[in-house]
Order: C-alpha cells, then structure tokens, then sequence
C-alpha cells in the first residue's frame, strides 16, 4: 500500500512529514464530511465562508509536502433529492446553489495550487455534473455490501458497470472507499456477512474488477483499522469494522489477503 486520504480531516504535520519521508502519496482533506444541500440556505454561506477558510489553511500548511498528490473539498456531499437517487439507482440532480458551493471551493484550489488536482470524493448516486467538476474522479462505492448485500457477484458486475460508463469522462477514476465490515474472529464457510471471509471474498473480488478497468489509477480499501463510531443500528458497538485490522491491530483474513496482492517482489 503506498497511498490513503487524510479522510476526513488534516493530520497531523509529524504525520505529513513522515509520509514524505516514506513515499506515501497522500490525498489531503478538508473536514467537510457529509455536507448536506438539503439544508436550509441560510447555513450555506457560514458554511462556504468556513470551508473557504479551511482550504486557505490547508494548502498553506501542506504544499510543500512532496507526498501531497491532490487536495479534496468534501466527502460524500449530498445533494436535495439524494434519498430518491439512491432509492431509484438513478443519479441525483445536482441543486444549483449546491453545485456552486463545491465548484467555489475546486477553483479555490486551482487558484492556490494550480500544478495539483483539486477533487471531491462522491457518495453512490451523486450527480454526474459534480464528477464532471473533479479533477480525478473520486468514488465511494460499496456494491455487495450496502447494495446487494451477501452477493459478492452482483456487487462486483455493478461497480464494473459504473466505472465502464464512468471512463467514458475521460477522467482517470480514483475508487477512494470501498470495503465490508467483519467483526474480528468471525468466521463462516460459505461466508457470509460480517465474517473474516466476507470480507476477504469482497475485497478480493473488488479489487478484480478495479485493476480490470484501465480508467482506474489507483484504490482505497476502507479502511486499515476499525474504529468507534457514533452509535447505531448499523454500528455493532459503537464501530465499524471495516478495518482489515483490529482497534488493537490485530490482522483479519483480508489484511493477509493484502500483504500477497500487494507485496513487492524482486525482478
């Protein structure tokens, strides 16, 4: 592995310095998670003026880091409708007030930072024009897990599916999430959700599809260790386990399952 987003939040500069250090190429993230333009309008502005400022800071801070490789504006934003689109399967229209906001802040970048991409990571369902605004096209997609949920094949036909009809942007494709939760020491044969074995089928069989699709320059396992999460019904204990290791870093299947795929060998 030799990248990850700073998702969903800057780290820490010892965390940039050492990534510069190692080679790790880095997608650097403003904390503008989950932003909703559903929302009354009224709250836009504080928030574009909020935002704004982060990315001042942001790229003040962190272009001279060598291991910065793009600078991301949001995370999973969510256009009106957006509960529709993803009942429906059919992409939401981006609101007018909602796609200037985010195209505001990728200029932004381009302004401050004209020789790196600026990006937004996008949610299942989110509209084709916001994709078209990126400079990478940045995608979270859980096929065989929140969609097709137990089927690991139809998953895998569907993120093919996108990604056939999203090379024909002639954007290169960044799949910056995708994974399956597994409660660690969990196991089942046939596998089936929640197991280490889900999740090491998934992983694998997602990763066939992605390194078949040439638009593809690179991927995202969400996510390398579980971690506390607010609490809910989706959330066994106040977590998600998507993780390849344990809180305490303990490896499951899908991390050994890494270590072979990815593993560097001699020539």
């Amino acid at each position: 592995a030799n990248s990850f987003r700073t998702s969903h939040y800057p780290y820490s500069e010892e965390e940039m310095r050492l990534a510069d250090r190692t080679g790790i190429l880095i997608i650097d993230e403003i904390p503008a998670v989950g932003i909703g333009f559903g929302d009354p309008k009224k709250l836009r502005g504080p928030r574009l003026t909020q935002c704004k400022r982060q990315v001042n800071e942001l790229i003040a801070r962190d272009r001279n880091h060598p291991s910065v490789i793009a600078w991301c504006v949001s995370n999973e934003a969510t256009p009106k409708g957006m509960l529709l689109s993803v009942v429906t399967g059919r992409p939401a229209r981006g609101d007018r007030g909602g796609t200037n906001f985010l195209r505001t802040l990728l200029e932004q970048c381009r302004e401050l930072d004209p020789d790196r991409p600026a990006v937004l990571v996008a949610l299942l369902g989110a509209p084709r024009e916001w994709l078209k605004m990126s400079d990478l096209v940045c995608l979270n997609r859980y096929y065989g897990w929140y969609t097709q949920p137990g089927r690991i094949a139809e998953g895998a036909q569907a993120l093919a599916a996108e990604l056939a009809d999203l090379a024909e942007l002639g954007k290169p494709i960044l799949v910056t999430e995708f994974g399956a939760d597994a409660l660690g020491g969990s196991h089942a044969e046939p596998a089936r959700m929640w197991t280490e074995e889900y999740q090491a089928d998934y992983i694998a069989a997602m990763l066939d599809v992605l390194d078949a699709c040439p638009a593809v320059v690179g991927t995202h396992v969400w996510n390398l260790a579980d971690f506390r999460v607010t609490q809910s019904i989706l959330r066994p204990n106040g977590c998600n386990y998507k993780g390849v290791f344990t809180r305490d870093r303990q490896p499951k299947q899908a991390a050994h399952l890494l270590r072979r795929r990815w593993k560097l060998t001699d020539s």
